[in-house]
């Protein structure tokens, strides 16, 4: 292997069967916690998945941890979103076509870029990652460029956002395009008319990558060709606010890479700012005897830093020849004027979703080669310095399948006060937004529901409401209520009403503050049916408790049919003779001897046992609890059903009891 790559530390590879991949993507790396290895308490041993025909190329982490990520399944746009500990909570399409760059905002709000068959995308959805931001370009999807497309997008001064790609020239060769809007989706004009500008650097022309510095200049990646020539060369460029070439950014505006080691291909696909200083650019580079992931750090003024292996640092991808441009696909700062790299390496023919850790220098810090037949598409940083991937598997003969993965970090992001244009960059840690977590639903009814729950405010004002539904849209939701400011988690609960019986309801907890707004994962519980009686019966109307001459039926047989499992109570009523007084038949007594006389009912004993859905029978001679018996005479049974607070119409049979 080349010597420049230095030793694979805490290097993973893992072969897999094509049967085993959705199970078991990811290997654990090394016993200890060291950069680069996986955060095994991500998913499933630090990696989760979606359904198989879907491909991420994009990712980005929410204020509360939550991770997002962006593709497509082959027709239309896929944006995902996993809880902080990688369990998938939504997935939606917005729209058709294919997505390729993914911001979020600090209101935890997506940003993807794309294209379809007709022109370049500019989407925003709202921070659940459930539906388009209506209030963004009239309805959420800004189009533009006819035949372009947006392969990258980054957030801007003021909310603005900017994205790259391509339009088509009027020779017909693709030139690079970049597309700036305000933060409601409506063009910027200041950049362009329409808010889109074309940078001419050459046929075949491509932005794969871009940054905005603090005062609006915006820093692009890309390659040049092949046009009408045989070699594809790379570039980083930065344009003004208004659009036009930067002068003071490498003595005219453009830094060009040409292929290395007797190779005809170079690509840069990504770059980032550090916000200690200088500009992180990652590409692909197809050499003679194998490809390479090129990665470079750059001064603000657009020259390479020759404090970073001599200027540009060449990481093998792959360890045999390939036509391919093969290599590092996303780049992020690391603290310490660290790099991390992240891309794929293929040995032998078999694809590595790969790592790459530099250190200040250029020098290797560590190299990541997990999973096998796959490839890592994009990498972010979360709020703890952990690096978080974006990626697809793909087997022979089996459609690919999109991942996110989580890599330990060095313990914090990427800090400093130096960055390239002043000020701080848009896309880095926002302030955390409030921690929930949704709880179990509890004492649930056919009509009401207790929702419960926990929210972390993380030192800012809180408050916190349930929405719920029969839906995933859900459609109602609790009133407001505070959650204070503490640093802690804090149980909440709430009781709906007005449900409709046995049907099942999706709920969710949200907690908002200035920070930004929570979704809790979706739950859902089934509220109970109303019990029903049906079919009463019994097998005799005149029995004794005992045989005798003259009496040889001895009790009944009582029956009936539920409709579920619920509590049933047998009442055993009579008449009795009763005073009428102010219109009510009540219990005759000294002081209304002289009243009209009259007949009422009155509960004489009371049974009650589980009933179960279908045909439910009782034996019944008399007896009840504590060696107590009905007496002779006449009676009135009925019968009900409760579940909860739901109570069963009543049932009732009449019958006699002989002595």
């Amino acid at each position: 292997m080349d010597s420049r790559f230095g030793p694979l530390k805490r290097a993973s590879a893992l072969a897999l069967s094509a049967g085993a991949f959705a199970l078991a993507l990811w290997a654990p790396g090394v016993a200890s916690a060291a950069p680069g290895a996986f955060d095994t308490s991500f998913g499933a041993d630090g990696s989760a998945t979606l359904t198989s025909g879907t491909e991420l190329d994009a990712v980005g982490v929410q204020p509360d941890g939550s991770v997002v990520a962006a593709g497509d399944n082959g027709s239309s746009i896929v944006v995902a979103r996993f809880s902080p500990s990688g369990v998938l909570e939504s997935t939606f399409s917005p729209s058709a076509g294919v997505a390729k760059g993914l911001v979020v905002q600090p209101d935890g709000k997506i940003v993807i870029a794309g294209y379809d068959s007709n022109t370049a995308l500019v989407e925003r959805l709202s921070a659940d990652g459930r539906s388009l931001d209506g209030g963004f370009a009239g309805g959420g999807i800004f189009r533009a460029l006819p035949g372009g497309r947006a392969n990258a997008v980054a957030l801007g001064p003021g909310g603005t956002i900017v994205a790259a790609g391509r339009l088509v020239g009027s020779d017909q060769f693709q030139r690079i395009a970049v597309i700036r809007l305000h933060a409601d989706g409506s063009p910027d004009n200041g950049l362009a008319p329409g808010g889109v500008a074309g940078v001419d650097l050459g046929q075949d022309s491509v932005a794969k990558g871009v940054a905005v510095q603090g005062d609006g200049r915006i820093v692009l990646a890309g390659s040049i060709g092949p046009g009408t020539h045989e070699v594809i060369n790379a570039f980083v460029a930065r344009v003004t606010a208004t659009g036009g070439l930067d002068p003071s950014f490498n003595n005219g505006g453009v830094l060009l890479k040409y292929p290395q080691d007797g190779g005809a291909a170079v690509s840069f696909n990504a770059v980032a700012l550090d916000p200690a200083g200088g500009i992180l650019v990652a590409g692909a580079n197809v050499a003679a005897r194998n490809t390479e992931a090129i990665v470079t750090r750059l001064t603000c003024g657009g020259t390479p830093d020759p404090g970073f292996g001599g200027g540009f640092e060449l990481q093998p991808s792959s360890n045999i020849p390939l036509g391919d441009l093969l290599g590092a696909n996303g780049v992020v700062p690391g603290p310490g004027s660290r790099l991390v790299a992240a891309g794929e390496y293929q040995s032998s023919g078999s694809p590595y979703g790969t790592l790459w850790g530099l250190e200040p220098n250029g020098s290797t810090d560590f190299s990541t080669q997990a999973p096998t037949n796959a490839a890592n598409t994009a990498v972010t940083v979360d709020s703890a310095g952990n690096f978080v991937v974006s990626g697809n598997v793909t087997f022979a003969g089996l459609p690919p399948t999109g991942y996110v993965a989580r890599y330990l970090g060095y313990g914090a992001p990427a800090s400093g006060s130096a960055a390239c244009g002043g000020g701080s960059i848009p896309s880095g840690p926002a302030p955390q937004a409030p921690g929930v977590l949704t709880g179990a639903a509890s004492a649930v009814t056919a009509t009401t529901a207790k929702l419960s729950g926990s929210v972390n405010p993380n030192g800012q004002a809180t408050t916190y409401h349930f929405d719920y539904g029969t839906t995933g849209l859900y459609g109602s939701h609790t009133t407001g209520a505070p959650a204070g400011a503490g640093s802690g988690s804090l149980g909440v609960a709430a009781t709906i009403s007005h449900l409709k019986p046995s049907r099942l309801y999706h709920y969710r907890l949200v907690a908002s503050s200035s920070a930004g707004t929570t979704y809790g994962a979706d739950r859902t519980f089934r509220t109970a049916a109303i019990p029903s009686l049906s079919k009463a019966h019994q097998s005799h109307t005149s029995w004794a408790e005992t045989a005798s001459a003259t009496h040889h039926t001895v009790g009944t047989v009582f029956s009936f049919k539920l409709n579920e499992t619920s509590t049933v109570l047998f009442s055993f009523t009579q008449q009795v003779s009763g005073r009428k007084v102010h219109g009510r038949c009540v219990a005759p007594t000294t002081h209304n001897r002289h009243s009209p006389s009259c007949r009422r009912t009155v509960t004489v004993a009371t049974l009650s046992f589980t009933g179960h859905a279908g045909t439910n029978t009782l034996a019944f001679a008399g007896g009840l609890s504590h060696n107590r018996k009905l007496k002779p005479g006449h009676y009135t049974l009925v019968i009900t059903a409760t579940s909860g607070a739901a109570r069963s119409k009543p049932l009732s049979l009449s019958f006699t009891i002989v002595g």
